[in-house]
């Protein structure tokens, strides 16, 4: 069954970044359909404290093997998956009730929220086989820290690491799930302090502008406001333009 693909980007109008879950997943590839999570990270932060964490590395499903480039980047070996990985299903089960309603907030969070979205999907395909009770749908709020970096420091590089280093953020550990979910954190927290936040959520309304839902045959439909279902997708028809703008 194809994904469904909805989403929009939405900023401070549409959600309360005093209380938000940081997430980051890492997996066997870039095609959420068909390759898996292998690591799942989230923090809740309220006031700009960290809360409480969930971490899990996760079995296998939709792969034989774990990439050997994979394992080069992350650090995360097949022998680490068979001895500490958790059934996807039950990954999941607890990530969505550790999340709750909360806005979710990612660096690159389309990334994120198209596994998590495929993994959900992929999940109640089995539970419905199973007579099982399907697991929530993922309906969140979302913020995504790398479309705000490439507004606040446009000449910067804007990956996550990089992006650190020069907020003086603790970069060490990256692609590992709960490191990056600490890293968007702190990287969030600095942009705060931006002199140019405050000024840019004061003239705009919400971040809000293309969203598109895909089903089998691939003709978009009316989205849902503020939901996360699925990929974010395309955000802006000119990324850059709207960073600019």
């Amino acid at each position: 069954m194809p994904v469904r693909i909805l989403g929009e980007v939405i900023c401070k109008s549409a959600l309360n970044l005093d209380e938000y879950v940081v997430v980051d997943v890492e997996t066997t590839g870039m095609k959420a359909e068909t390759q898996d999570i292998i690591e799942l990270g989230a923090l809740r932060v309220r006031q700009g404290q960290v809360e409480a964490e969930f971490s899990s590395l996760v079995c296998l499903e939709k792969t034989r093997y774990l990439p050997a480039f994979i394992t080069d980047l992350t650090g995360i070996t097949a022998q680490m998956l068979a001895a500490g990985g958790r059934p996807l299903d039950e990954v999941m089960a607890g990530f969505l009730s550790f999340a709750g309603d909360w806005p979710l907030v990612g660096h690159n969070v389309i990334f994120d929220c198209r596994f998590l979205q495929a993994a959900l999907e992929y999940c109640n395909e089995r539970r419905e086989l199973r007579g099982r009770e399907a697991l929530p749908a993922l309906n969140n709020r979302v913020f995504d820290t790398l479309r705000m970096a490439r507004v606040l420091y446009k000449g910067a590089c804007h990956r996550l690491g990089e992006l650190a280093a020069l907020l003086r953020v603790d970069n060490q550990g990256a692609h590992r799930a709960l490191k990056d979910c600490y890293m968007a954190h702190g990287v969030l927290q600095k942009m705060m302090l931006h002199p140019e936040w405050a000024k840019w959520f004061a003239q705009r309304r919400g971040w809000v502008k293309k969203s598109v839902r895909r089903g089998g045959n691939g003709e978009g439909a009316a989205p849902e406001s503020g939901s996360a279902q699925g990929m974010i997708q395309g955000y802006l028809d000119n990324d850059e333009a709207a960073a600019e703008g």
